[in-house]
């Protein structure tokens, strides 16, 4: 068996032949890793870009998460599978607020085995010239001129947070509550919400909810995307008018690749014409753990064992505008393979470089980060981030950095 350790790379590796851009032994190839918006003007708002990708492993590419800490970027893609030869793309939308020269980057993880983590860069420059531009000005005339534009009522909205009515709602319990209080094109659901909290690793819980076809046609019900920890089911699979049902999703734990808070979207399908984006799209959420305490004497005589050399690094005082690289050297004392799970990493100016995720029993892995502190206004700092293991002993470890600028 290959006991080398699992690498989350950041190290970006260009090659110059094809059209895409492939790093040795990765799942995912991308055509641009850097987007140039060039001048926006602040006039016109938004402005977007689509980051292409394609799945080039032997085995299927899932985006697992993207990290975004800026607040005026908005990062959405499709939480699917996409086995070797599928595109995707990973659709970024900047709000200009200010004039300046500007530069965002996103984390990308994926679930590929020698590299798992990819930098994607949005830059340009917002200018001001107190007037829209003819391209945005055309755009608005021809929204505000066409009679056919018009939104499917929420009963939900995310900006308000707050419940509104809908005529559709007229299905209620034995004791008054609404029973689809929720439309999207055309169907009433009972929830929007697949929540299956807290479950151990193993575990196959299901959740089901209800669903009402207010369409006015007769509908067949089938889902996209699919993954393969995630069973679906319709019930029945085909809705007459005004007829109700349920769906069921069932989450295998053992086979999803996840640890920890975790959630995604489905779409589900209802028409032969029908994509995700007129269709009715749900969400399911989990937060995944492992119970130590269903090991046997046996196996937890034999578990991994970590030790670090320190938890805490105290920079001392950093030079203003400057990056500082940090080690944090882990060794794994036990019998089995020490599997670093999940890195929870909430500081904007610390970036993983590299992180050593398999660690064979008598040998040693290194987590490497950066810290940007270009960006800091003087002062103290102290900071964390957490490990996540299959150490029992250990399963979450606490690593603090401080520094000054």
């Amino acid at each position: 068996m290959n006991n080398r350790p699992v690498k989350f790379i950041c190290t970006i590796i260009i090659l110059l032949s094809g059209i895409y851009t492939v790093t040795a032994q990765s799942s995912v190839a991308f055509e641009k890793r850097m987007i140039d918006l060039g001048k926006i003007l602040i006039e016109d708002g938004e402005a977007s870009a689509d980051f292409k990708f394609k799945s080039v492993g032997r085995d299927y590419l899932m985006i697992k998460d993207v990290q975004n800490d800026n607040a005026d970027l908005s990062v959405r893609w499709d939480k699917r599978i996409y086995q070797r030869g599928k595109e995707g793309v990973v659709s970024v939308s900047f709000e200009p607020q200010r004039e300046g020269i500007f530069k965002r980057k996103i984390t990308l993880q994926t679930n590929g085995v020698k590299r798992n983590t990819f930098i994607l860069t949005v830059k340009g420059e917002v200018v001001k010239t107190g007037s829209k531009s003819a391209a945005q000005q055309a755009k608005s005339a021809k929204k505000s001129s066409n009679p056919t534009t018009f939104s499917m009522p929420s009963a939900y909205d995310s900006r308000t947070k707050t419940s509104t009515f809908n005529p559709y709602m007229v299905s209620k319990t034995a004791d008054g509550q609404t029973l689809f209080p929720i439309v999207q094109h055309g169907f009433g659901l009972s929830s929007r919400v697949l929540d299956f909290k807290k479950i151990r690793k193993g575990d196959k819980p299901t959740i089901t909810i209800k669903i009402k076809n207010h369409t006015g046609t007769t509908r067949d019900i089938y889902f996209a995307p699919l993954f393969e920890y995630v069973e679906y089911k319709a019930t029945p699979k085909t809705l007459k008018p005004d007829e109700e049902g349920e769906v069921s999703l069932t989450f295998d734990s053992k086979k999803c690749p996840i640890w920890g808070q975790y959630q995604a979207e489905f779409s589900l399908i209802t028409d032969v014409g029908s994509t995700a984006k007129n269709s009715p799209v749900l969400f399911f959420k989990v937060d995944i753990f492992e119970d130590f305490n269903l090991l046997t004497d046996e196996e937890k005589a034999n578990a991994p064992r970590v030790t670090f050399d320190t938890k805490s690094v105290d920079l001392g005082q950093i030079e203003p505008q400057k990056k500082r690289n940090i080690k944090f050297t882990f060794a794994n004392r036990g019998k089995n393979s020490l599997q670093i799970r999940k890195i929870i990493n909430n500081v904007s100016e610390l970036r993983i470089i590299n992180c050593d995720g398999t660690v064979s029993a008598g040998k040693s892995g290194v987590l490497e980060l950066e810290l940007d502190a270009t960006k800091q206004k003087a002062g103290s700092y102290s900071k964390k981030i957490i490990l996540q293991t299959n150490d029992p002993k250990n399963p979450s470890a606490e690593l603090s950095i401080k520094w000054e600028v």
